[in-house]
């Protein structure tokens, strides 16, 4: 096939469309935005079409698959320093689970008294210890302002059951 580029301008024009796109796509990690990464793919589309129109399918093909795995590997790279990248940090969640100081405070809760804020059916709010606390009852219909007691805590549920006697009822 007749080209308008010799040989060695066509090897220079594939290995900086290839390296090119390899490196838009690198630095699409660190600068958000997916214009820099389309324009890395497009290039290392044009690299591997122009490799297969000047140098035909064998070639073609030992390229496309020199590409898939240095795509792989800039992948596993990519994955392993994801959430330290600006678009990682943008995209994941870097709290703790559990450590929501709330849930300390509820295993204090077993044996206290308090109102009742809202209906409970079976979910709702009381006020335990001078503090609004989300609770369920064990399938009972407890209305608003009557005096409740925890009887049970399990990490954030607080179960709560009416208090049936009012001269038990003493909020601490």
């Amino acid at each position: 096939m007749v080209s308008i580029f010799d040989a060695h301008s066509m090897i220079t024009l594939i290995v900086v469309l290839l390296v090119g796109g390899i490196l838009l796509l690198v630095i699409e990690n660190f600068i958000p935005g997916f214009v820099l990464g389309t324009l890395g793919l497009i290039s290392i589309l044009a690299g591997i079409f122009v490799t297969y129109f000047e140098y035909g399918f064998t070639f073609g093909t030992v390229m496309l698959g020199v590409i898939l795995v240095l795509t792989l590997v800039l992948l596993a790279v990519s994955m392993r320093n994801f959430q330290q990248t600006a678009t990682g940090k943008l995209l994941t969640n870097t709290s703790n689970v559990g450590s929501d100081s709330s849930y300390a405070v509820n295993q204090g809760l077993l044996g206290r008294s308090g109102v009742a804020l809202t209906q409970l059916r079976p979910a709702g709010s009381a006020i335990i210890n001078g503090k609004k606390v989300d609770v369920v009852t064990q399938g009972d219909l407890i209305s608003a302002n009557e005096p409740v007691e925890v009887i049970q805590v399990e990490g954030m549920r607080v179960v709560v059951r009416k208090v049936e006697d009012d001269t038990k009822y003493r909020p601490r």
